[in-house]
């Protein structure tokens, strides 16, 4: 049964990781889509923390073979926390939740979508210039795979499909999933870095919160120029820990703290490029 609700649940993340953002960026005005995207991200990020906190509440104490003998629910407490959160979003928001007017343009339902737009907008005298710019848009050709690889096109599609090989190379999930894992490697007992774990998910927030400020005024392309480069000094100095922890069996307190000041600023150079941007 466990599996089966993982594969449920990754199957629905999988679906609202591709389609928030486009409904986000087609019901936002032009000022405010970048910021409004990204705060998909930043409330990713809150969900992020609470799971650790909540991670923090029903942990085991002393180490995982004590779950194992004991055989605690404390566990399923921890996945069943979330079920009412989710149940809240679906009664609150999922009814309510119009259809974009791109998407009743295409079905030539333009009543509608200008209905939507009026809801929508806080400027009236703008709706039908946005309804007849989105009707042009829709109008256009539709584009066809083999046009994926015209010369003029296939650059961008090369930058565009990299990026989001970078975002999940860097293995940011994996550091989410095994975070208190890496802090006991660097030599921190479990309440250490359960705690720690939280301090994670509050930088996460922060320095998403600051991609979001920075992304229309500083640029995307800063943003992830220092963000990338800031990882990969933050992941250099955690390999470097790590191997002079297999060299000598161990690592000194300080070096320690060291892997762990790098893992904080290896998820807030995350945050704030990869995390924002993408």
């Amino acid at each position: 049964m466990a599996v089966v609700g993982r594969l449920v649940t990754g199957s629905a993340v999988g679906l609202l990781s591709t389609s928030v953002p486009v409904y986000v960026a087609e019901l936002s005005p032009k000022a405010l889509r970048g910021r409004l995207v990204t705060a998909n991200q930043l409330f990713i990020c809150i969900g992020v923390l609470l799971g650790f906190v909540v991670d923090d509440i029903f942990k085991c104490p002393g180490n995982g073979d004590y779950c194992q003998r004991a055989r605690t629910s404390a566990w399923r407490w921890m996945l069943a926390s979330a079920t009412p959160v989710a149940a809240v979003l679906i009664v609150a928001f999922a009814f309510a939740l119009p259809e974009s007017p791109r998407f009743l343009v295409r079905r030539k339902r333009l009543t509608a979508a200008r209905r939507v737009l009026a809801c929508v907008r806080s400027s009236p005298a703008h709706i039908q210039q946005e309804l007849d710019e989105i009707t042009a848009a829709c109008n256009q050709p539709t584009a066809t795979w083999r046009s994926l690889l015209r010369p003029n096109v296939l650059y961008g599609v090369y930058i565009a499909t990299m990026l989001s090989a970078i975002q999940q190379f860097t293995g940011v999930n994996a550091v989410n999933f095994y975070a208190q894992t890496i802090i006991i490697s660097a030599g921190f007992d479990q309440d250490h870095a359960f705690s720690f774990s939280i301090y994670i998910g509050v930088i996460k927030v922060v320095f998403v919160g600051v991609g979001m400020l920075l992304i229309d005024s500083a640029g995307r392309r800063i943003l992830m120029i220092v963000g990338i480069a800031g990882m990969t000094l933050s992941t250099a100095l955690l390999a470097a820990v790590f191997q002079m922890k297999e060299e000598h069996g161990s690592v000194s307190n300080g070096l320690g703290w060291l892997a762990l000041i790098a893992l904080f600023f290896y998820m807030g150079f995350f945050e704030i490029s990869l995390g924002a941007v993408l």
